[in-house]
């Protein structure tokens, strides 16, 4: 995902990722924002068995041009394979989205021949 600016609430857009892993990902996201409460939603969209984080509101950063790395904001549950992901804008915009970066938290794989 490269850089999307003056985003405003009502805008939403679409990105594929290849997911290593099964399992909970932690979500960092970079970027601005002046206004208070900006906020998204995160969704991995696989038909029936679609999942979101609900609502992710981060802090102001001060301006529209000092970035900064917000970790830990939300988390997700991804399946391993190709997933496509949307983000939707759902509140007091405008802000910059350079990138969000998905971290694996907890692996669900199974390993065969280990017991759980």
């Amino acid at each position: 995902m490269g850089y999307i600016g003056y985003i405003e609430q009502g805008e939403w857009f679409k990105s594929t990722v290849n997911v290593a892993f099964d399992g909970l990902y932690q979500i960092d996201l970079m970027l601005t924002a002046k206004t208070n409460n900006p906020s998204i939603m995160i969704s991995a969209l696989n038909g029936a068995d679609s999942i979101s984080t609900g609502i992710i509101t981060f802090k102001n950063t001060g301006n529209y041009h000092c970035y900064q790395l917000q970790r830990n904001v939300a988390s997700i549950q991804l399946k391993k394979g190709f997933q496509v992901i949307r983000t939707d804008i759902t509140g007091d915009p405008p802000f910059n989205l350079w990138f969000y970066r998905f971290s694996l938290i907890e692996n669900s794989t199974v390993v065969p021949g280990k017991k759980e």
